[in-house]
């Protein structure tokens, strides 16, 4: 091999053959020589690919190759039982050594004898070489040995098979564990969006202040029962039953029936629903608890109410809430003092957590309400029951929500 300087050279560096593997050039010192002329020739050199040239010059260093991409021979190693088989293919007659060695630390050890093997004519057929060995624990070097300056390359098929095999391993292993956490992820998102934990009795209280105002109940009753899965009680539904038997019997056995399953009484107020407290509240209360009237639906269910509170019994079964625009707070009644109070749609994450079966909530299905609830207010049910609740509150405004005889114009 030899290197030629172009133009004049203003310093002298040294010149080395090095062989470079692994982005490290190993120098061949006995190689090394001055820089005394334009030209510099290396005499019996393996004229590999990664044979290079390096320059030293005081401190600093610089490494030359070959432009040339292709290699004058190469070698190939296949494992099998007890042996390994290299082939060699050299482009020109040639002497190659081999020799089994194993890796201790960061060097290769030898463990055998040389075993060497020569291309006498210059033809294409390959030499092959086999090597016995107990197990693919050891590796081969492999080099030219009929020229002063070769250097020897590194085949180690069990390392690179464990490294191979043990990163395949390591991959599938986090890929199993990515798939897990997306199928409990996903399961878990599903229990929440399917709400099981959420599956609870609900009875509905409300005053009937329009036909209107009825619609829009039975919507909000909707929502509980498809996205919450709660089972709702609901006299518009029921109304078989409530014809059959009466508002009364209809209402204080569903009374029990919460009682029973431990649900849950919501009440939806308004500002019709004030009045007709009031009114209510004026009659004798013992007569009002035993009011003739088999259709009154909210005269009964504040008789209901009355009981339960009179004896203390069962108040944390009842909720209350109230919609923006159609009512506020001030207008519920003392009596509901200690019943949770929520206004919609604000405080309907806090209903949500309230209808579920579980009183101290784990870190993970307080992140999966919220998802719910994100998910509920955004969806069409939600937004239709928004519509609804806009058209209840201009009724009201204009003082048709409950006297549908007059006019009201936009």
């Amino acid at each position: 091999m030899a290197i030629r300087f172009l133009g004049k050279c203003q310093i002298k560096p040294r010149v080395v053959l090095c062989w470079k593997s692994n982005g490290f050039c190993e120098e061949f010192e006995e190689s090394a020589t001055k820089l005394v002329k334009l030209d510099i020739v290396f005499e019996s050199v393996d004229r590999h690919s990664q044979m290079c040239f390096k320059f030293k010059y005081r401190n600093s260093s610089h490494v030359e190759c070959r432009n040339r991409p292709d290699t004058d021979w190469n070698v190939t190693m296949v494992t099998e039982p007890n042996k390994l088989m290299l082939t060699i293919a050299s482009h020109f007659p040639a002497s190659f050594s081999a020799v089994l060695c194993k890796i201790i630390g960061d060097e290769c050890k030898n463990l055998s004898l040389i075993y060497r093997l020569t291309q006498i004519e210059q033809n294409t057929q390959k030499l092959l070489m086999i090597l016995p060995v107990e197990s693919l624990e050891f590796c081969v070097r492999v080099w030219r040995s009929d020229v002063a300056f070769s250097g020897k390359q590194l085949l180690c098929p069990y390392y690179t098979r464990q490294w191979m095999g043990l990163s395949l391993l390591g991959i599938l292993s986090v890929l199993a564990i990515v798939l897990l956490f997306v199928y409990m992820v996903w399961q878990f998102t599903t229990k929440v969006v399917s709400a099981p934990l959420w599956s609870r009795t609900v009875l509905l209280m409300y005053s009937p202040d329009s036909e209107e105002h009825k619609a829009f109940v039975c919507a909000f009753a909707d929502i509980l029962k498809t996205e919450l899965h709660c089972n709702i009680i609901l006299d518009l539904w029921d109304s078989g039953s409530v014809a059959e038997i009466g508002i009364v019997s209809w209402l204080y056995s569903k009374r029990e029936l919460v009682e029973t399953e431990g649900g849950k009484i919501i009440i939806i107020w308004s500002k019709r629903s004030q009045d007709l407290y009031n009114q209510w509240n004026t009659l004798d209360p013992v007569c009002g608890l035993h009011h003739s009237d088999l259709h009154d639906l909210f005269n009964t269910s504040m008789a209901c109410v009355y009981n339960d509170f009179s004896r203390n019994r069962r108040i944390n079964d009842y909720s209350i809430i109230y919609f923006d625009g159609l009512c506020s707070k001030g207008n519920i009644p003392e009596i509901f003092t200690k019943v949770p109070k929520y206004r919609m749609l604000k405080d309907f994450s806090s209903l949500v957590r309230e209808l579920q079966s579980v009183t101290e909530l784990p870190c993970s299905l307080k992140l999966g309400t919220k998802f719910l609830v994100r998910k509920l207010l955004k969806s069409e049910k939600m937004q239709k029951l928004r519509n609804m609740i806009e058209k209840c509150r201009k009724l009201q405004e204009c003082g048709l929500l409950w006297c549908e005889e007059r006019n009201c114009s936009d």
